[in-house]
């Protein structure tokens, strides 16, 4: 099954995805009429023969692709990637493809692509990755490579190529250079943090083990220093590192101590059960997300929501602390501290405690009470009207 032609109406595509499917035939040259499209994949299907030279693509991996490298890819001047992997594609790579001034990406790996790098390069000052591994290319390695500033990820294992390492190539964080590399120079690459050597048939004047069964040469063994270089090595460098490792455990465990004496941890007032543990989503679960409908009251340094715990269904009052607010941070404490000191029948009950941090990274603090559904006390002392509610008995059975 080919790609459903009813796509072709649909003029203002951005991007379109249809990898990893069972797609087959060639692909549709009126792909090639969708000017809004940014960014195509195709990759992973059963594509044949080649690719169309009016196609703005991106991803072409893994598929049957036959021919040569369209020279299309040329004039997308804003293409950013470009991967036409473990394909049947043959020739060479053109040294124009490296003169898109926004490629950052380039993998031809898995093709039967013969030849040598080109020169050009150099040419493509934001490229961060290039894959031309498991191909037939050979000769030098171009020097023009190590003028690639922006230059990462190198993968040229499993060709033919010969000549030396260059040692500009020493920032990248991972090359790879396996199987088939004849001859390499590895000196001077003190900045490369890996780098896969495997399966290259390495040899050379310079190696050495003594090995008989390898023909290596023994090392050379370098002298013994004598025991007074040693002393003075231990007395430059050993004793004053360790002096320095010494005072910053020092610093470090007496910050600590000050800092668990200044907070202390809080201990919330116990009602004959253990309160229940609730994290900042659960309260953002229960408040919809802090929505002003579920908001009920709000003062200087809190506000107060309420809300509907999913642990066990309980309609809760969550009072949530403005700690951008200055003093927001001594009211929480002073009012956990009062909470813990006083008893009383008719103080709303505690249920527990959230003292976190939030999506964005900021400490938050709430207390969770019990939901009150007629009000507040302000409303019960100060409500009009003559009922039975607003008497000084009333008054007096708040206060008991």
């Amino acid at each position: 099954m080919g790609v459903p032609s009813g796509t072709k109406n649909l003029r203002s595509l951005i991007i379109l995805g249809l990898d990893y499917n069972q797609f087959t035939g060639v692909v549709p040259q009126w792909l090639g009429s969708l000017r809004t499209l940014q960014k195509l994949s195709l990759s992973t299907n059963m594509f044949i023969r080649s690719i169309p030279s009016c196609l703005l693509v991106e991803l072409l991996g893994t598929n049957q692709f036959s021919g040569h490298i369209p020279t299309i890819l040329e004039n997308l001047q804003t293409l950013a990637t470009v991967t036409i992997s473990t394909n049947n594609l043959l020739g060479w790579v053109r040294g124009e493809i490296f003169g898109i001034p926004t490629i950052a990406q380039i993998e031809f790996s898995f093709n039967n692509l013969d030849g040598e790098i080109p020169a050009e390069v150099a040419n493509a000052k934001q490229l961060m990755y290039f894959d031309v591994s498991s191909n037939k290319l050979s000769g030098d390695i171009p020097s023009t490579l190590g003028n690639c500033e922006s230059l990462e990820e190198i993968e040229l294992g499993h060709n033919s190529f010969s000549g030396s390492i260059l040692t500009s190539l020493g920032p990248l964080k991972f090359s790879t250079f396996s199987q088939q590399l004849n001859w390499v120079h590895l000196g001077n690459l003190q900045l490369l943090e890996q780098l896969d050597l495997s399966f290259i048939h390495l040899n050379g004047e310079d190696l050495c083990g003594g090995l008989l069964e390898l023909h290596l040469s023994p090392c050379s063994v370098v002298p013994l220093r004598s025991t007074s270089h040693k002393v003075s090595v231990v007395l430059k460098i050993v004793i004053p590192v360790a002096v320095v490792v010494s005072v910053v455990v020092a610093i470090s465990i007496l910050l600590f101590l000050r800092r668990k004496q200044k907070t202390k941890s809080i201990h919330l007032p116990s009602y004959g059960s253990e309160s229940p543990r609730v994290s900042y989503s659960d309260l953002v679960r229960a408040t919809e997300g802090f929505s002003t409908s579920k908001l009920i009251g709000k003062g200087r340094y809190d506000s107060v929501y309420q809300g509907i715990l999913f642990q066990d269904g309980h309609v809760v009052s969550i009072e949530v602390f403005s700690l951008e607010t200055r003093g927001a941070l001594r009211g929480f404490i002073a009012e956990c501290k009062a909470l813990r000191n006083v008893r009383h029948r008719n103080l709303v009950q505690l249920f527990t405690a959230c003292s976190c941090v939030d999506s964005n990274g900021n400490d938050f603090k709430a207390l969770v009470y019990e939901f009150m559904p007629q009000g507040d006390l302000h409303n019960l002392l100060y409500s009009t009207g003559d009922n039975e509610d607003s008497s000084y008995l009333n008054y007096i059975s708040l206060a008991q």
